[in-house]
């Protein structure tokens, strides 16, 4: 299930989740963009069914759409939350409602879906949940107007990614956000206009060109791999990107084991995943130019791998 399937970084997903053979569920407020998905996706011969227009801030409807995924598909392996609308502006001028109306897009939005598939995952034995954040929501950027407002959401959609995957862990239920930088897509392309907003965003970026909805598309890739070990109860290991990036995937078990977990098994699980992740994310490894695995479990070292340009 793909939020935001209307164009852009959910559009380049779904054309590359139905080639690698996934059966695709989209939604998008905007009807015509929602509705030229589904023909790509068709055309090169991939699955896919949309709802649209769908408003994700209004939960009835959120309900509605994955209930009717399941009752259709028997069950949700993956959801990518792709979809959001961010509000820029200094603090000074930005209005209450303008501040209101970010919060509803890109957290109430992640919160609604995810909290509306969670049981059907369960249920099911696991499953994988993407959430996008941003590059935002880990550096302070000069970016013309003030981002504070879509800095303040995307570090909430990065601490939720954390806290589910600590949740999710001991049920099977894997949950990653990606952080890109800037993307070219017809929801960015104001932002060229803003004196000093492009440079503000390159100026983090180690390749100094924006990146494309292709470029996340293969990054979100990575993390539902249905190769890549699931967080198993009691086992904490995660993979970190460097933040000075254009897109930064995040990638978490359990923090600490829960109280009626078993015994962890051997350490051949976790000391695996890293190494499998590193292989499928190459392409991804190069756009961001540095990555960092974080503390393994069999081991309790701290290993890094970088690439130089």
């Amino acid at each position: 299930m793909i939020t935001g399937t209307g164009g852009g970084q959910g559009r380049a997903a779904a054309l590359l989740f139905a080639r690698e053979g996934a059966v695709v569920v989209g939604a998008d407020i905007k009807t015509g963009g929602a509705a030229e998905t589904v023909r790509l996706v068709r055309e090169a011969g991939g699955t896919m069914t949309s709802t649209h227009p769908l408003d994700l801030t209004d939960r009835a409807a959120v309900d509605a759409w994955i209930a009717g995924a399941v009752e259709e598909y028997g069950r949700i392996d993956i959801l990518y939350n792709n979809a959001a609308k961010a509000e820029f502006g200094s603090i000074a001028e930005m209005p209450v409602t303008t501040w209101n109306t970010a919060l509803r897009n890109e957290l109430d939005t992640v919160f609604h879906v995810t909290q509306a598939v969670w049981p059907h995952m369960v249920a099911a034995g696991g499953g994988a949940i993407l959430n996008t954040a941003s590059m935002q929501g880990i550096n302070s950027i000069r970016s013309g107007p003030g981002g504070f407002a879509h800095a303040a959401t995307k570090h909430g959609v990065i601490g939720m990614t954390r806290e589910l995957a600590n949740e999710g862990g001991p049920v099977g239920i894997r949950v990653n956000a990606v952080s890109p930088g800037l993307i070219l897509t017809p929801a960015t392309e104001n932002i060229k206009d803003m004196p000093g907003a492009v440079e503000g965003f390159l100026d983090h970026q180690i390749i100094k060109r924006p990146g494309t909805p292709e470029d996340i598309a293969r990054a979100a890739r990575c993390s539902w791999s249905p190769t890549t070990p699931r967080s198993s109860p009691g086992r904490t290991w995660s993979w970190t990107a460097a933040t000075r990036s254009s897109d930064t995937l995040r990638h978490g078990g359990p923090r600490r084991p829960s109280p009626s977990a078993p015994a962890p098994g051997p350490a051949r699980g976790p000391a695996r995943a890293p190494v499998f992740l590193l292989c499928r994310a190459a392409s991804w490894v190069i756009l961001t130019g540095s990555l960092r695995l974080g503390r393994s479990a069999s081991t309790g070292r701290t290993r890094s791998l970088r690439r130089a340009h």
